[in-house]
């Protein structure tokens, strides 16, 4: 599985396409949005129905990520600067749409990791990220 994770859900439909790249070397991708609102309700989410018909016809699952504003603004303003903590306490994770299994070869799986990534060993793939 994964996750293309961006800080807020505008210019979604372009950078929605960084998760469905994904698919080539994960049997699930999402595409995950930070989204300020006091009141999380998904379908209250702007494009709602637009973000629901992207996941279903490119077979991506939606994540949205509620905080209050407050802490939104901040993790919003933060970029490049210490991020605040987050944790599943003080935010609301909800599934837009949900992301559909298609298996990768294990073999295609591996060479992405090796010449894509650039990763020949468990360790360096362990420690990839930090």
């Amino acid at each position: 599985m994964s996750i293309e994770a961006k800080l807020t859900d505008s210019n979604w439909r372009r950078v929605f396409f960084e998760a469905v790249s994904h698919k080539r070397f994960a049997d699930r991708a999402y595409f995950a949005f930070s989204f300020g609102s006091n009141e999380p309700v998904v379908s209250k989410l702007p494009d709602f129905q637009q973000l629901r018909e992207y996941g279903e016809k490119y077979r991506v699952g939606i994540l949205a990520v509620f905080m209050d504003l407050d802490r939104h603004r901040n993790l919003c303003e933060s970029v490049g600067n210490c991020l605040p903590e987050l944790s599943l306490d003080n935010v609301r994770v909800e599934e837009v749409w949900p992301a559909v299994s298609d298996p990768v070869p294990s073999a295609t799986r591996e060479r992405f990791i090796r010449e894509v990534l650039d990763i020949g060993s468990t360790q360096q793939l362990y420690e990839f990220g930090r």
